[in-house]
């Protein structure tokens, strides 16, 4: 996650979600995201970032990183993207090596469709646990005087994606 702290800076938000304008939007999350998201990029003196899945269907994005974390005996390896609009940077978490057909299909409609032998609960925590790891390397509490350390905001969408906050 180091190449991360490059895009590292004071007064951020940061919004966990599934879906988000203008990459994706299924349901009614994603227009609500999206339109938040690009309102606080315009109107705050803020870093805005979007952190989800890297879906098969979005495409034109960069690669920013790689990350690795032990899961039991294994290894779990991933990327991470980024596609900016609007003011908003959009961290895009890559499928773990463990299970590369993860958010892998070309169509919008099949992105909450879990692989074989995975589970959605599953999907869930590894997607909260990159999401927070991803938080904390770009969460830089060091910005202002000590004695007003800023905290950023962290905006979760869906209750599956909870388990970031713990």
């Amino acid at each position: 996650l180091n190449d991360l702290l490059k895009l590292r800076r004071c007064n951020q938000i940061f919004h966990v979600t599934k879906e988000s304008l203008p990459l994706t939007n299924f349901g009614g999350v994603g227009q609500v995201v999206g339109d938040l998201s690009t309102l606080q990029a315009a109107k705050l003196q803020q870093s805005v970032f979007v952190i989800l899945p890297k879906y098969g269907f979005v495409e034109n994005t960069r690669f920013v990183s790689g990350f690795e974390f032990k899961l039991g005996n294994r290894k779990v390896r991933g990327e991470i993207h980024i596609i900016e609009a609007d003011n908003v940077r959009f961290l895009l978490l890559g499928a773990p090596n463990v299970y590369p057909d993860l958010w892998r299909s070309k169509l919008m409609e099949d992105m909450y469709n879990c692989p074989h032998g995975l589970s959605t609960d599953e999907r869930d925590l590894y997607f909260s646990f990159v999401s927070a790891q991803v938080i904390a390397a770009l969460v830089n509490v060091e910005c202002r005087p000590r004695q007003t350390q800023f905290k950023p905001v962290v905006h979760v969408h869906s209750a599956t994606n909870a388990a970031v906050l713990w």
